[in-house]
């Protein structure tokens, strides 16, 4: 539906409803995913629906205004419309239902809101002699448009068997049968004859006219709301004739813990209802919901069976492996700063920088006022890098020990996390170089694994040269870059890359992500994140992107649900160890170059990649529970930015003096250790975990000793309990 008008209580009675069953549903298809056969632009706002890799659509819809003056809507679209739009793959033939799950996980509604949770039909009518007033099409023909729903308005969801009439380019009927409340999921289906007949029958049309069913919307709609989040999913489109009794089941969180709480969810289709189900959860208990949840409080792998059993006695089961390990003690540091400066500025010297202020008698070089520009910004992280050892792709220099002993000086005495970037792209691509590249890392890793905790290893900074189906492949080189360093005795936290942050063609980048295991539970995940101008005009980006804040939004949103995505998949925290304002995907444009450019060169930006850095940013920073770690690009004196000098992108006038973040550390609260400006218990345990230790030891945390006399003690303790509860 575009738009409501006026809306005519009815008060018929619908023949059809469904009753709230989390996650169960029995119509007389088998349940597919979502896929690339709709058209998932049609939104209004931000941001627009999201189809995962396991075929769910998430929905997040926010319409402030009043009314539907604005036609606020998120949906799905398959099919024609009477509108005059045509997208997405033609409908099957024959269909006799429509059928599909929804979740309402959270809604802030307004007062005077009204939403609803709907699938619409439209169907296009023979020509008529006469055709009721608002119901023609902009072809002309005569359509009709219904609606099954869930309808809320002031808070309050319609009762089942409520319908309503409205017209917008087509004579327009719905019916309520369904109510949701948040946390409740439930099984909406129209049935393509019943809802064609009784929208004839409320125009006083001929029910014997043929009804050509053209176009399905799926989605939401609504106002007066701060947010409506739903979740879509177990789409059926079903023919004529039974189907076959089927089961399967999901369950979440997909990496579990012992003592965390689980929900399996059974999926059923086919059979006839009623339905029962049987669980055993593998480990002596068993259940007989559709959707238990659950508590494992050992470690280890159990196979969960499901049996259902359907009223006229036909038994299906379906089991599945999880694996459910110990938590991870790690605590997630925060860590945000800026990269691109090389691993040889630390021996190199502009001729006008000042005295060192951390080695006595020398010149500084220009990394040390790089990085001393950092900590003057309130950020906490740096990262240098080097070339690669064994491929003939060669950026950003040599690698050497001395220099990287001088850089791991200067972090220590600036309270720095230091990453170390081995910046190479093709040294996965084939076995050798590969096994060239552990060899390289071997010796580094063993020299420095006791040198600074505030360390962090980036094995590699962009893997490319494969497919999009190697992230196995990927998997396995990081895999065993991680069981080599562990077995070396290092315990320094890892960054293991997105191989979408060099380049792919995933519709989600959560699927680039390696899988890893780490012994001590410190591996980061990363997502390298740029809106680039020539991509998005020459179609890279999709038909529809244009080079416009709308779209840096859409990109910036993308990204983001990717890193949150990839976080609950592998259950690995994330640091995103490149990303800026750079608008063209070579860094620098000798020719059609954004129109909207300010600064040219590797550390230049336009407006439009400046507010998409902007607002990745805002959301990294504004993420719960906890921020999300980024380390921005170019900080450096090679770039060939106007005026970028040593500081690259931080200069004065470049794009990073520009960005609004939130610092690491407060100046101004030096107890807030994890960044989040509120002293808690967060803080505690962080203090906590380093008490006794003094700079000399493993696991010292530079930012618990707030005093700064080595030693994290009872003062530093005291020091977070007396500004407990305090804010910056």
């Amino acid at each position: 539906m575009r738009t409501l008008g006026v809306l005519t209580l009815v008060g018929t009675l619908v023949l059809a409803s469904l009753a709230v069953m989390p996650l169960t549903t029995a119509p007389s298809a088998a349940a597919v995913g979502f896929d690339d056969s709709w058209d998932y632009t049609n939104y209004r706002g931000t941001p627009l629906p999201f189809l995962d890799a396991n075929g769910t659509v998430e929905i997040r819809q926010s319409n402030t205004a009043s009314d539907f003056t604005g036609s606020y809507f998120d949906s799905l679209l398959r099919g024609s419309f009477p509108w005059g739009v045509t997208t997405g793959t033609a409908l099957p033939s024959g269909l006799t239902s429509v059928s599909v799950s929804v979740s309402l996980l959270d809604r802030n509604l307004l007062s005077g809101s009204r939403y609803h949770l709907f699938i619409a039909l439209y169907y296009r009518l023979p020509s008529l002699a006469t055709c009721p007033g608002g119901g023609i099409g902009a072809d002309g023909a005569c359509w009709l448009d219904t609606q099954v729903r869930v309808e809320n308005i002031g808070g309050t969801d319609s009762p089942v068997g409520t319908t309503e009439l409205y017209t917008s380019q087509a004579l327009g009927w719905d019916n309520v049968t369904l109510t949701l409340n948040p946390g409740q999921a439930g099984t909406l289906t129209a049935d393509v004859a019943h809802q064609c007949q009784q929208d004839l029958a409320e125009y006083g049309l001929d029910l014997g006219l043929s009804c050509t069913l053209t176009g399905i919307e799926i989605g939401t709609e609504g106002y007066g709301l701060n947010s409506l989040d739903t979740n879509w999913y177990g789409l059926r489109l079903a023919g004529p004739g039974p189907a076959s009794l089927t089961a399967s089941f999901l369950f979440y969180p997909s990496s579990p813990q012992t003592g965390q709480s689980m929900l399996f969810a059974a999926i059923v289709s086919g059979g006839v209802s009623p339905f029962t189900y049987s669980w055993d959860l593998g480990d002596g208990t068993s259940n007989a919901a559709a959707s238990p949840s659950h508590i494992y409080f050992s470690s280890g792998s159990y196979t969960v069976k499901l049996v259902v059993t359907d009223g006229s006695g036909t038994v299906v089961s379906s089991s599945r492996s999880i694996s459910v390990t110990v938590p991870r003690s790690s605590a997630v540091p925060v860590i945000v700063g800026w990269g691109g400066t090389r691993l040889d500025e630390i021996v190199t010297y502009d001729g006008t920088n000042p005295p060192s202020d951390v080695f006595h008698g020398e010149q500084a070089s220009d990394q040390e006022i790089q990085v001393r520009h950092l900590a003057s910004m309130g950020l906490n992280a740096f990262r240098v890098s080097f070339q690669s050892a064994c491929t003939s792709w060669q950026e950003n220099g040599a690698y050497n020990a001395d220099w990287l002993n001088r850089s791991i000086t200067v972090a220590r005495h600036y309270n720095m996390w230091l990453i170390v970037d081995y910046h190479g792209y093709s040294d996965l691509d084939t076995s050798s170089s590969a096994d060239c590249w552990l060899g390289f890392w071997a010796p580094v890793v063993q020299q420095f694994k006791n040198s600074y905790d505030e360390l962090v290893w980036e094995p590699i900074n962009e893997p490319t040269g494969f497919g999009d189906s190697n992230v196995p492949w990927l998997s396995l080189q990081y895999q065993r870059w991680i069981d080599q360093t562990r077995g070396s005795g290092d315990t320094h936290w890892t960054v293991v890359q997105n191989l979408c942050s060099y380049r792919c063609n995933l519709t989600n980048m959560a699927d680039g992500y390696p899988t890893v295991n780490d012994t001590v539970g410190r591996v980061f995940i990363s997502l390298h994140t740029y809106f680039f101008y020539d991509l998005c005009v020459s179609g890279v980006y999709g038909p529809s992107c244009t080079w416009d804040n709308s779209s840096a939004d859409v990109w910036a949103n993308k990204f983001y649900r990717a890193v949150l995505n990839g976080t609950t998949r592998t259950g690995w925290p994330s640091l995103n160890t490149e990303g800026g304002a750079v608008a063209f995907s070579t860094n620098s444009c000798s020719s059609n170059c954004a129109p909207d450019t300010v600064l040219s060169g590797d550390a230049g930006y336009s407006l439009t990649s400046l507010h998409f850095i902007q607002k990745l940013t805002s959301l990294y920073d504004s993420n719960q529970p906890g921020r999300v770690n980024w380390v921005w690009w170019p900080m450096g004196s090679w770039t060939n930015t106007p005026g970028a000098g040593l500081l690259g992108s931080l200069a004065p006038d470049g794009w990073g003096s520009l960005l609004q973040f939130r610092r690491a550390i407060s100046a101004s609260l030096p107890e807030d250790l994890n960044g989040d400006c509120l002293v808690n218990m967060t803080d505690v345990m962080i203090g906590a975990a380093s008490f006794g230790k003094s700079s000399r030891d493993q696991g010292f945390d530079s930012l618990a000793d707030i005093n700064k006399d080595g030693i994290v003690n009872i003062l530093d303790l005291a020091s977070i309990a007396l500004h407990y509860g305090q804010t910056c």
